[in-house]
């Protein structure tokens, strides 16, 4: 679904460089943290599975308890990577666009324009002109 469908690429382009890439960048950086305590209880739960048979162990039941806690914690690492986990994930295409929105922003303060003025040529008599020594090679 295109919110956008009756936008012109100018109005879209427009309403990007409205952005704002710091919180972009906090954005990504937020992601990046949910990440890392995703991949913090993905461990944590890998070794209580691990231990769970010595706990409890009933036959058909726990056997089925154990591929589903595997199924559920491989999906949280997943879910932990395309976070922010490597190359690609949704933390680092934040943060390019981010880069990337600053980038077509134009600078905060831009300089004054230099000031140009107008010199009149002056009309010198012969006597106020002033003579240069004459340079003669060695």
């Amino acid at each position: 679904m295109n919110d956008y469908l009756g936008a012109s690429h100018e109005a879209i382009y427009g309403m990007v460089k409205k952005g704002q890439p710091a919180q972009a960048r906090a954005w990504a950086g937020k992601v990046s943290a949910v990440s890392r305590k995703i991949g913090v209880s993905v461990a944590d739960l890998r070794q209580q599975l691990a231990e769970l048979p010595d706990t409890w162990a009933d036959g058909s039941g726990s056997v089925l308890l154990t591929a589903d806690l595997g199924a559920v914690i491989d999906y949280l690492e997943t879910l932990s990577e395309y976070l922010a986990g490597q190359p690609g994930s949704y933390a680092d295409l934040v943060a390019e666009a981010s880069a990337d929105l600053a980038a077509s922003q134009p600078p905060a303060v831009l300089p004054p324009p230099p000031v140009v003025t107008t010199l009149l040529p002056l009309k010198l008599s012969a006597a106020s002109r002033p003579t240069l020594p004459v340079c003669r090679p060695w």
